[in-house]
């Protein structure tokens, strides 16, 4: 009788031990690979606005005559560029200040008003010959291009090619899709400034203005 209990014991042990060796934890699925690359697109364009930058500066030995000669000679090149048909919203005076001169070779107030006339990068020569004063002087243009944020566009779909060219020179034969792209340099309008060398003027016109997307874009492996 003991001998049967025994065996009945030894057939269940085996059962168990084989019911647990058969059994196996379900296996994870594996995530897709991802890989983070950074990218630029770079576009050049040539300018088509100017803005050009004036400087009225004005000694007298009263303060208020300095103030208001320098306010009058403004006000003669607005009316000036108005009457040949420059639009007053683009002439702004950027600057204005008056202060004392203490010099052993100057003594007075000297006014200094600057002020910025932007315009169609052809009509350059036709406004700084109608500004041209004894008491004033060119100091700078900023050139641009008025279609900077259709070009822009252009850069960051450049970088995104180029990001997935990159993806495909390391993972050569596999494929992926983009997850996420991230714009590492937040657009700003691109402006070339050159100091105002007249001599320079026709080469600034033609040196082509970049603009630069940054971007990072997140590629799934699959």
């Amino acid at each position: 009788m003991k001998q049967k209990k025994y065996l009945i014991l030894m057939l269940l042990l085996i059962i168990m031990l084989c019911s647990i060796t058969s059994y196996s934890l379900p296996v994870m699925a594996q995530s897709n690979l991802e890989i983070e690359i950074w990218s630029e697109g770079k576009i050049e364009i040539l300018p088509d606005t100017a803005e050009i930058n004036f400087s009225i500066q004005y000694i007298d030995k009263i303060e208020e005559n300095s103030y208001n000669f320098t306010m009058e000679t403004y006000n003669k090149i607005l009316d000036i560029l108005s009457s040949n048909n420059f639009d007053e919203s683009d002439i702004k005076i950027q600057y204005i200040q008056t202060y004392s001169l203490n010099s052993n070779y100057d003594i007075g107030f000297k006014t200094c008003l600057n002020f910025s006339v932007k315009t169609d990068i052809n009509d350059i020569y036709d406004i700084i010959n109608l500004c041209e004063h004894e008491y004033i002087e060119v100091q700078n243009i900023n050139y641009s291009n008025s279609y900077n944020d259709r070009y822009y566009i252009d850069a960051v779909k450049l970088a995104i090619e180029n990001a997935k060219e990159k993806v495909q020179q390391i993972y050569p034969n596999q494929n992926f899709i983009i997850e996420n792209i991230k714009e590492e340099n937040y657009y700003y309008p691109a402006v070339m400034y050159k100091e105002y060398v007249q001599q320079h003027i026709e080469q600034d016109m033609q040196t082509p203005i970049e603009i630069i997307a940054l971007v990072r874009v997140t590629f799934e492996i699959i």
